[in-house]
């Protein structure tokens, strides 16, 4: 079975981006809090994540990247709130993004970037690289 979570702050928003992932096949998990996101990220493997804020309050790191590390093979789909901020952030500004999409959430956009082999033109998830890790590991 196909896995996708969501996180949106907003109750309407986030069931009705889960019935449209539903729509294509997903078992879906909702959470409201970047908290709750990565504590499912961390007992379930999500092929799709579908997130509302690319950060967490009070802590530096990217959150879509935290996301990236803790599920490496999963889309992360970032969603604008509104048009002003879709055309000033490119789909690379956040570590790990797949995608950048804008509300509201349609089917056809949902099934162009996830669904691979329909199209062939999906969104593949994308690869971080050591460098910007700022963690290092001490030998």
């Amino acid at each position: 079975m196909k896995a996708a979570l969501v996180l949106d702050r907003d109750l309407n928003s986030c069931s009705h981006t889960a019935q449209l992932l539903e729509w294509l096949g997903y078992i879906v998990v909702q959470v409201h809090t970047p908290g709750a996101a990565l504590n499912a990220t961390r007992s379930i493997r999500f092929d799709v994540i579908v997130t509302c804020t690319s950060f967490k309050p009070d802590d530096r790191r990217s959150f879509t990247g935290e996301l990236k590390r803790s599920v490496p093979n999963a889309a992360i789909i970032q969603v604008a709130e509104n048009n002003h901020w879709h055309e000033q952030m490119p789909s690379g500004c956040y570590l790990g993004t797949s995608a950048l999409i804008q509300r509201p959430i349609s089917l056809d956009v949902l099934r162009r970037i996830i669904e691979f082999g329909i199209d062939g033109w999906g969104s593949q998830p994308s690869y971080i690289a050591p460098f910007p890790e700022r963690r290092r590991q001490f030998a």
